[in-house]
């Protein structure tokens, strides 16, 4: 068997064992009605204490090999694992010492070593930056779905399995926003062929928001950020960034007509005049 055949599949068979030992121990956390925090912290220190007592750790030739067998990619376009096991690293490990490296005495057993250090940074690694996810899953009690995954060229909160859990956590966050009260215009009503502009901007327009010293420093796409989060909405979609950045131009270059901008001028008039009272009446 070639060396790279043999370090990936121990690499999975590992992988996997890992993975369901975690999924039970979080299970058993569960079930002692231990906060998830305490449970989190304490599995890292669980492994990171492993680690530090695995032979490629304390013996310092092993760690060495170990050390370059994680620079392969650095140092050959392909076959890397087999081409720095033959090259670089079996005949450095053919010159220690067996006797005092007993449970490393054949090269498959080091590469063995070698994916099993592996996998527990991995998962180290996953663990961390994923922990908002396994948070979801130990608060929910939801372990039929469990991972620990790489999700490759994806956002967290863009995975399914993160939306599908936080729906259930955070309704709140998936639920559209009440659009009679924030804009109640069509979408051709965003153009800027139109002269109404949506309610919201209108309404902040009135109380001057568009003149406040600090945000005259601002660029229009700022403006359209902060604006689309105070409507809920996300702040880094470029659709949404468009038709308020068309809008805030139009208020700018309003001086020669500013009426138009005003409560009077909205459509939804007796809605923009009411709010606007509220409003005042609250400041």
């Amino acid at each position: 068997m070639k060396y790279s055949e043999h370090y990936n599949q121990h690499y999975d068979k590992i992988y996997s064992l890992v993975e369901f030992k975690i999924k039970k121990y979080f299970i058993d956390c569960k079930s002692k009605k231990l906060n998830y925090g305490i449970c989190y912290n304490d599995l890292l220190v669980i492994i990171n204490k492993y680690l530090k007592n695995r032979i490629s750790e304390k013996n310092t030739d092993i760690k060495a090999l170990h050390t370059i067998f994680n620079n392969r990619l650095l140092r050959y376009s392909e076959d890397e694992i087999d081409l720095i096991i033959e090259n670089d690293i079996l005949i450095e490990f053919q010159k220690l010492n067996n006797i005092e490296l007993p449970k490393t005495n054949s090269i498959y057993k080091l590469i063995n070593e070698f994916a099993l250090r592996d996998v527990l940074k991995e998962i180290t690694r996953l663990l961390q930056n994923n922990s908002r996810l396994f948070q979801l899953f130990y608060e929910l009690n939801e372990f039929d779905q469990f991972e620990i995954k790489y999700y490759r060229l994806q956002r967290l909160d863009d995975t399914e399995i993160f939306i599908n859990l936080n729906k259930r956590k955070n309704p709140h966050l998936y639920t559209e926003p009440n659009t009679t009260f924030f804009n109640n215009e069509t979408a051709n009503e965003l153009s800027l062929k139109n002269p109404s502009l949506p309610l919201a901007i209108t309404i902040l327009n009135e109380i001057g928001f568009f003149e406040l010293e600090k945000l005259k420093s601002f660029t229009d796409n700022q403006l359209s950020q902060l604006i689309a989060i105070i409507q809920i909405k996300d702040p880094n979609n470029k659709n949404e960034l468009r038709s308020i950045g068309g809008n805030i131009r139009m208020v700018k270059g309003s001086n020669d007509n500013p009426s138009r901008y005003t409560a009077g001028s909205n459509k939804n008039e007796s809605l923009a005049k009411s709010l606007l009272t509220e409003i005042k009446l609250g400041l």
